[in-house]
């Protein structure tokens, strides 16, 4: 199919589809299924219907990746979820459309480390340029005429069905009270506030609709390699070692503040003050430990990884698992005196995460095989947050706390 052809059907969809957000969020529906959750789903639906009628051809093994999509969506109609998960969901449902998309048009892409810019060739890539490619069919004199008699249909039929609901609401009381009520929904979509927020809920649809619509077409044969990168052994050895340097006086006060062999510890010092004392301090360490080893082993090029840098990596590693438990054992200690909670709960799930994405990254840097291991990354990460999300809200936490208090 010619392109002209292709932006003419990407903006008669953008278009339907703005309106038909526009539509459901005047419906009374809560504000985050309103305006994020039902208007996703229809983008899924007019996405694979676009595809079939510009007769690109699909990948049915894509799929698979609406599951937790899907899975996490329904998660806001089955239960209340917590507010944290609905902020991230605003991030992850994206993600995991960028890989169902371009999978969708792709049957021979997968998930790699390249799979990382996806999101941005998706959105916002081209965002204002990709405007410049809106059509409407209206170029020839028999599309215009027909468009016009369009017009006049519309306006005669609006004229005669006008008359004919007077009359029968007049014949029927019922089908009175039902126009009344249709009328009054109608004079709130079309009173001046709600026409402002209307017209910018359409716009913002439209563009974001067309623009991606447009990327996924145009990219969908590009290979797109993340570049490695060139940090020199010397560097990255100093780097490390200070590092570990700094993590292993970080463990030789931690084994002092337990045997209390070398400063004495204040009276007022209990265990819910160790436990609490610089938690999300170490859970952002361990993040930032994981981040630079990643970068390291997986974008960092080959020649650059000697043996001291393995054995760094791996001393960096093993302070990293320290770190965890040490955070695990503070969550339980804090657990124990005060119960759960839906951040504690998020936390013990990121920890046991984290000790998992922490040795399959130990098994990298001795593979003899470099794999790229993104694939079995993305699917821990899916899988966690599908827990977190069910699992941390509050019916569950009430089991939880009081499994605990019978303990």
């Amino acid at each position: 199919m010619k392109k002209e052809k292709i932006f003419e059907i990407t903006t008669i969809s953008s278009i339907i589809i703005g309106l038909l957000v526009v539509i459901i969020n005047n419906l009374g529906i809560t504000p985050y299924s309103g305006y994020f959750l039902l208007p996703i789903m229809l983008l899924i639906a007019f996405y694979i219907f676009m595809l079939k009628i510009i007769g690109i051809k699909t990948n049915d093994k894509a799929y698979v990746f609406l599951i937790p999509v899907i899975i996490i969506i329904l998660s806001n109609f089955i239960f209340k979820i917590a507010d944290s998960n609905r902020f991230l969901n605003i991030f992850i449902i994206p993600i995991l459309l960028s890989i169902f998309l371009f999978i969708l048009v792709d049957e021979n892409r997968k998930i790699t480390k390249n799979s990382l810019k996806w999101i941005i060739d998706l959105f916002p890539s081209y965002l204002f340029s990709n405007m410049s490619n809106i059509r409407l069919p209206l170029k020839d004199e028999k599309t215009k005429t027909k468009f016009k008699n369009i017009l006049i249909g519309l306006i005669i039929g609006l004229l005669v069905g006008g008359v004919l609901i007077s009359l029968l609401a007049s014949a029927d009381a019922y089908f009175g009270e039902v126009i009344s009520k249709l009328f009054g929904w109608l004079s709130r979509l079309f009173n001046f506030d709600n026409m402002v927020k209307n017209i910018i809920i359409f716009v913002n649809v439209f563009i974001i609709f067309f623009s991606v619509f447009i990327n996924l077409i145009e990219n969908k044969n590009k290979d797109v390699k993340i570049k490695e990168l060139n940090i020199n052994r010397t560097i990255l050895t100093i780097i490390l070692s200070i590092m570990n340097l700094v993590f292993l006086l970080f463990l030789i006060s931690e084994i002092s503040k337990l045997t209390v062999n070398f400063l004495h510890i204040p009276e007022s010092y209990t265990y819910a003050t160790y436990a609490r004392e610089g938690f999300f301090e170490l859970l952002a360490v361990t993040s930032i430990n994981f981040l630079i080893t990643i970068l390291i082993v997986s974008f960092n090029k080959k020649e650059n990884r000697f043996k001291i840098i393995n054995i760094l990596l791996t001393i960096l590693l093993a302070f990293s698992i320290l770190l965890i438990f040490n955070s695990g054992y503070r969550l339980v200690l804090y657990i124990l005196k005060y119960g759960f909670t839906i951040l504690r709960l998020q936390v013990a799930l990121f920890l046991i995460m984290e000790l998992i994405l922490f040795g399959l990254l130990f098994r990298k840097i001795y593979s003899k095989k470099q794999k790229d291991e993104f694939m079995i990354y993305g699917l821990i990460l899916i899988i966690t947050y599908i827990l977190n999300v069910y699992l941390c809200s509050e019916w569950f936490i009430n089991i939880l706390n009081k499994l605990v208090n019978k303990g």
